[in-house]
Parts: C-alpha cells; structure tokens; sequence
C-alpha cells in the first residue's frame, strides 16, 4: 500500500528513446559489424528439423540428477575455475555436434535485459535474444573448448542490444535463406527463490514451441541442478 515516487515510476517511453539514440549512434554500428562479420565468416544454419511441418505441439520432461552427478559437476568448475553456465552450455554444443555431425553450431540463448535502473523499475518484458556460435572441434583439449564457448558468450553479450531481428537480417545480408539456429539453450538459478508468498519462479511450458530443440538448465529451489 505504498505509494511510488515520481523517481521510480519509470516510463517505457525513457527506453524507446533511449532505444532511439542506440540505433543513431556508433555502437550500433559497430554491433552490426560484429554480427555481419561473424555470420560472413561462419556461413552455415544450425538445423535440427529437415522438414517443413507446421506443427508446433511439443511435449516436455524434466530430469532431475543424481547428487553424484552434481557433485562431479561442482567439483569440475572449482577446480578449473570454469562456472556452471559455461560448462553445461559448452556440453550442450558437443550434443549439437553429435546430432548434427558438424563443428560450426549456433544456439540461441535468452538474458536479462533490466540492465539499468530505470530499466528495473518500468513494467514491460525486457529480454535479449542472441545465437552464440560454437565451433564444437573434438581436437581441442576439454578446458581450451570449453573456454572458447565462455569466449562466443562474452562476445555475444557484448553485441546483444542489436537485437535478434537485426541479427536475423545480417543472416539473411550473408546468404542464409533460413533463420540462423532452431536449437535453444538457457541456464536459470533459481535456488534463492521463495516460495512463501514473497517470490515465486517455476517454469511453464504453452505445449508448443517454434525451436526443434528447447533446453533450460536450471538450479531449482532445492539446489537441485535440472534439466527442462
């Protein structure tokens, strides 16, 4: 029952021309450099489905591990230094190997896009949509893979305000006829979340979606490692 000051009352129009003075500025030119020229040098869709059915209905499991395993994961990240969102999105692009029998793979991943203040106090679904590229070669060493992947994630965290619609474009500037990447990866932890009322964070699944491949790894609220 608390009013809201005027100072947090941020208004959805402060980001639209904040948005405004992004795309008429030099970062975005140099955000599209970055994009054109990754998606020219490595030219190539990452596709699961090899038809054209427009069927969206999906069905969804969720696998819990074993603490064993968990455990084994833990004790990897400490002692390489390596954190759990760069090791499992690096295992999920040996997987994208595996089922595509090829090394040059885009997945795409979604963050948070409440990066500034007022951001964070204005009502609105404020999300980044980015592929990151991995070049999955079974030559590498494990810990020089696995930092290569953490290296594509930075990269493309820095490139992100371009926004997936103007990536999408830049694909199709290069020659790609179909949208760069139908597999899906994301890493949630949501083991702090509260369930008594205060804050509530559970995953929820329509029964369709328009990737072939959709995975969120996810620390649940019982510090459990998950996969949806």
């Amino acid at each position: 029952n608390e009013a809201v000051s005027d100072e947090d009352n941020s208004s959805y129009i402060d980001y639209i021309m904040d948005e405004e003075k992004y795309t008429s500025g030099k970062k975005f030119i140099n955000d599209s450099n970055y994009w054109h020229e990754l998606i020219n040098e490595h030219n190539s869709i990452t596709k699961i489905a090899d038809n054209d059915n427009n069927d969206l209905t999906t069905a969804r499991n969720i696998y819990e591990i074993t603490g064993e395993l968990q455990a084994k994961i833990e004790k990897y990240c400490s002692d390489f230094g390596v954190n759990e969102y760069n090791l499992l999105f690096s295992a999920f692009g040996l997987l994208m190997r595996r089922k595509l029998h090829k090394n040059d793979i885009y997945v795409i991943t979604t963050l948070s896009n409440r990066s500034s203040t007022s951001s964070k106090n204005t009502l609105g679904m404020y999300i980044d949509i980015i592929p990151v590229y991995i070049n999955a070669d079974t030559s590498k060493s494990i810990s020089e893979y696995i930092s290569s992947v953490g290296s594509s994630i930075v990269s493309s965290i820095r490139h992100r305000r371009y926004g997936y619609n103007n990536v999408l474009k830049e694909a199709y500037n290069c020659g790609l006829s179909e949208k760069i990447s139908d597999v899906y990866f994301a890493y949630l932890n949501s083991e702090n979340a509260k369930e008594d009322g205060e804050m509530f964070f559970e995953t929820f699944h329509t029964g369709v979606q328009v990737e072939s491949i959709h995975m969120i790894a996810r620390v649940n609220t019982n510090k459990k490692l998950e996969f949806n």
